[in-house]
């Protein structure tokens, strides 16, 4: 194992580093002004003029690299903050200094400011939530709304605590909810009157245990788990006095089996925007709460047959509040567009349309009245969005650089953005653009020599299983293969992301975190990989993202193999009789239903942090497959553990012992399942690890991805 460890490192570390020129991150100045790095980790940065084009260095690399070591602090850590009359600020997130006159200086203003007088981290909502839990900067930043265990408080810029709420617990927590797109559930109103938070009751909540075996003794944590039909926590929504601390409750009618979210206050901060919906996203309802009468008035009411996307499905956010009113997200057409809503309700105009998804509001520019959004308006194989804007009065879509947007970066005026963007088949480039239009200004493009050897992803595109819906992927062939070479599928298949990368080798979805890293070490190895989306997955319209719904994942296999069979066909270097499955949630339990419902095309696979059974996964799984009672047929052919049977060759097991997303207990139960089948199974798991093996650490990391290697070498090489 150490030598493949070995292996691993050298790898990622010399992709890394031909990748570093591309992966910039600029900074804005001030509206004219950006810093650019020459690469990422690199301590060589320049200042860009947009107006003339001309940058110059503000920096000396090697001097300041050289002062860092000294200290004992890591250069390549260090990122450009900022810059000021008294020179470029750097910093590793703990240590803050000025390059300045030549010399590195220590800077603790800026340590006291970034410890004191912006929003601190509270915690890792993750796993059960997937975004951080940051404070709320009060809007004239004297203050923080913060927590005190269980508790809302106050934090001053003194580092002082002031608390809110009392009576807090693990029952009654102002904490964000279960799996979901949410940071902090608590906002400020403009004016800085108002606190609006969601209260948590777990009462009657089910718990799952989760083992801390590091431990001594072992500790048992309880966190809350509500299986699909169980019963799911309440939404209690509260306006709050900053000044008193008292909560008032807002009547939002019977909330059980509903989810609610905070949307925000109006500009003139008199109503607050309340979103509900049914735990199985049939029924969806906006609110305007009075602030001062707690009075309620329905905005928006709309029911479908299938599912709306929300922040609770990992969807985008659906309501943005504006000066006049608010936009709304909505898929009435069939596609998701953009409709302006006055503050009654009312709406005022669609300011998209067409046959094209638009995958999120980016921005508003209120002072100068356009909405900046994301979408590919003419969706291929592979999506590959671009930056868009429509005036808020409505007009035509104005398109705002190429195709393939990764990361982007707003001047504080929006007069310019700073866009990274790649396709599979391009590699990135980094360029200012005047959003009004005119020329581009590359920051940094590929050094085309250096990325050669690195495989571009091919687009494919074949008819469906059964004729209806198009299958989309992308193949990736080892670099200099010779000959038959083994294939493993990258499979995630579920029906709230996408998981097919966008970009090119080593960005976006391969470039590393949640299982970016697992193909670029299996390219390297000599095996070819491929991604699939089948009907059922989002972003190609509602027909295309229902076409399972109560149903998933009855049709998925099906249409991923006949991807494989169309591809081997115009691939013959393919060795599909060598295709394995690897897959980490979602993708883990769709490995196994790859094993069971196509034995005679995959071979073996790899289920990390796998669902097993969906009436053993979280109530999360219920606006996709309806609650149990209501769907029996569904849940029942949906059981993995039913059908292990027909499994015929071997699948790696790899369940972690804190994980809450998909649990522990799942893929135990399917291990135990296999076990009793007389089948082939491996199990293998790492300590305090959750549903990310990234969660822990390097370390952690490399020697998970080792052991699927390793256990695909041994099944997959003749």
């Amino acid at each position: 194992m150490g030598s493949l460890l070995g292996w691993i490192d050298t790898r990622i570390a010399t992709e890394d580093r031909i990748l570093a020129p591309a992966r910039i991150e600029p900074v804005w100045v001030d509206a004219g002004h950006v810093l650019v790095p020459a690469a990422a980790g690199s301590l060589a940065v320049d200042l860009l003029d947009t107006r003339t084009g001309r940058r110059h260095a503000v920096s000396d690399p090697d001097a300041m690299a050289t002062a860092l070591a000294a200290q004992g602090l890591t250069p390549a850590r260090f990122k450009p903050r900022g810059l000021d009359g008294g020179g470029l600020q750097i910093s590793d997130g703990t240590n803050w200094f000025r390059y300045q006159g030549g010399q590195l200086l220590a800077a603790p203003d800026l340590a006291v400011r970034a410890r004191l007088a912006v929003p601190q981290l509270i915690g890792s909502q993750f796993p059960t939530t997937f975004d951080d839990l940051v404070e709320r900067p009060s809007p004239d930043g004297e203050q923080f709304l913060t927590l005190a265990g269980h508790d809302l408080a106050l934090r001053g810029l003194d580092g002082r605590l002031r608390q809110l709420t009392q009576g807090g617990g693990p029952l009654q927590t102002w904490r964000a909810s279960e799996e979901s797109r949410q940071d902090f559930p608590a906002t400020w109103s403009p004016d800085g009157r108002w606190i609006a938070a969601v209260r948590l009751d777990l009462a009657g909540v089910p718990h799952e245990p989760l083992m801390r075996w590091l431990e001594t003794p072992p500790r048992v944590d309880r966190i809350p788990y509500p299986r699909a039909g169980e019963v799911m926590p309440r939404f209690e929504v509260a306006l709050i006095d900053p000044k008193l601390g008292n909560p008032r409750f807002v009547d939002l009618g019977d909330t059980r089996d509903h989810y609610v979210n905070l949307i925000g206050f109006s500009a003139d901060s008199r109503t607050l925007l309340v979103q509900v919906i049914d735990r199985a996203h049939h029924h969806w309802r906006l609110f305007g709460v009075d602030v001062t009468s707690l009075a309620v008035s329905a905005l928006l009411d709309e029911r479908t047959a299938t599912y709306f996307d929300t922040p609770m499905t990992l969807g985008p956010e659906q309501v943005r509040i504006v000066s006049s009113g608010f936009l709304r997200l909505s898929e009435t057409t069939g596609y998701r567009h953009i409709d302006l809503h006055a503050p009654d309700g009312r709406k005022l105009r669609a300011l998209t349309s067409g046959t094209f998804v638009v995958e999120a509001i980016i921005a508003v520019d209120a002072a100068r009245g356009h909405v900046y959004f994301l979408a590919d308006m003419t969706p291929g194989t592979v999506l590959a969005p671009r930056l868009h804007r429509v005036p808020l009065a409505g007009g035509p879509i104005e398109t705002i650089g190429g195709p393939g947007v990764e990361a982007l970066w707003f001047a504080p005026d929006y007069r310019h953005v700073a866009i990274r963007r790649s396709t599979t088949m391009a590699p990135p480039v980094t360029e200012v653009l005047a959003t009004d239009g005119g020329r581009a200004i590359t920051l940094s493009a590929p050094v085309l020599d250096e990325l050669a050897g690195l495989p571009a992803g091919i687009p494919v595109t074949v008819p469906g299983a059964d004729g209806g819906l198009a299958v989309h992927g992308v193949l990736y062939l080892p670099p200099g293969a010779r000959g038959k070479v083994p294939v493993v599928e990258i499979i995630y298949g579920g029906m709230q992301l996408d998981f097919m990368p966008r970009h090119w080798f080593g960005f976006g979805r391969l470039e590393g975190g949640y299982n970016g890293m697992i193909a670029r070490l299996l390219l390297a190895r000599g095996y070819a990989v491929g991604y699939i989306n089948a009907p059922g997955t989002p972003n190609r319209g509602r027909a295309y993202q229902d076409a399972t719904h109560g149903r998933w994942p009855q049709s998925v296999i099906p249409n991923h193999v006949a991807w494989w069979r169309a591809v081997a066909r115009q691939f013959p270097s393919l060795d599909l009789s060598r295709l394995g499955v690897f897959g980490n949630s979602w993708g883990g339990y769709l490995a196994q239903r790859a094993m069971i419902e196509a034995p005679e095309t995959y071979r073996a696979a790899v289920a990390m942090a796998p669902p097993s059974d969906l009436v053993d996964h979280p109530n999360y799984i219920e606006p996709f497959m309806g609650r149990p009672d209501e769907n029996p047929a569904g849940y029942a052919a949906a059981s993995n553990l039913a059908h292990v049977g027909a499994i015929r060759g071997p699948v790696l097991v790899m369940p972690m012992p804190l994980d809450v997303n998909a649990g522990f207990s799942p893929g135990m139960k399917f291990v135990d399942a296999m076990v009793r089948a007389g089948k082939d199974v491996e199990i293998f798991t790492i300590p305090d690890v959750n549903h990310r093996v990234n969660c822990c650490g390097p370390a952690v990391e490399r020697y998970a991805y080792a052991t699927v290697l390793r256990f695909l070498d041994r099944n997959l090489h003749d």
